[in-house]
Formats: C-alpha cells, sequence, structure tokens
C-alpha cells in the first residue's frame, strides 16, 4: 500500500494497492490482516474488493489487533472479513484473532498456526 495522510487511511477509497497477489493454483488460502479503528483495515477490503471471485475455495482467515480482548474491534472486524470474503465465494473454515497485547499472544500464535495447518493435512 502507498503511504497516505493519517485521515486518509480509515477509508478503501483512499487506499491505492500497488499489487495484487495471485490467488488461484494454491493448495490453501489464508487471509490475514489487522484491526484499526475498532473495524477491519480499510487496505484489506481494497483488496478483497479487486480480486477475482474465489468460487467456493475454502479459506482461512486470521486477524490481529493491540486490544488485549476480541470484543474490542476484533470480533467484528473478523465479521466483516468473513462477510466479504464469502461474497466471493470462498468458504470460510477457520478464523482466528491474535490479540497483540495479550500475555498469551505466543500461545495464541501457536494455536492458529496448529489449527490451520491440521486442516490442510493430506
Amino acid at each position: 500500500m502507498q503511504n497516505l495522510e493519517e485521515g486518509e487511511t480509515k477509508k478503501p477509497a483512499a487506499v491505492q494497492l500497488d499489487s495484487l497477489p495471485e490467488t488461484a493454483r494454491f493448495d490453501a488460502l489464508i487471509f490475514g490482516a489487522w484491526v484499526q479503528a475498532f473495524t477491519l483495515c480499510p487496505g484489506f477490503t481494497k483488496y478483497v474488493e479487486q480480486i477475482p471471485d474465489l468460487g467456493s475455495e475454502n479459506v482461512s482467515c486470521f486477524l490481529t489487533q493491540q486490544f488485549r480482548y476480541k470484543w474490542m474491534g476484533g470480533n467484528r472486524a473478523m465479521a466483516k472479513m468473513k462477510t466479504l470474503l464469502e461474497a466471493k465465494g470462498a468458504v470460510v473454515n477457520s478464523t482466528a484473532i491474535i490479540n497483540w497485547s495479550h500475555k498469551k499472544r505466543e500461545q495464541q500464535i501457536e494455536e492458529l498456526a496448529e489449527h490451520f495447518t491440521s486442516q490442510y493435512k493430506a
């Protein structure tokens, strides 16, 4: 993403993406983003608006947030993330929220990695 003025980054229309990573030809898709101002970051919203339809692709997604508890923006942001991906045809299998200032952050990351990888083992 390009650097924008502080107030401009809050709206997806103000975000300019430099490139779009390919979403086809993968065994698994895992999307990650962050919580910004108690909702999903505008860059992810802009990205999903521009990618092609995912056509019933099974995906997992995660968010990071500074606050210690999911109810402090994480749950709302995750609901928005799922809605955006499902509108593109994705089937969201798993979600996770990493609370960056929580004392169990490392444990949350390990659990996310274990859970997501267990879904895609052959």
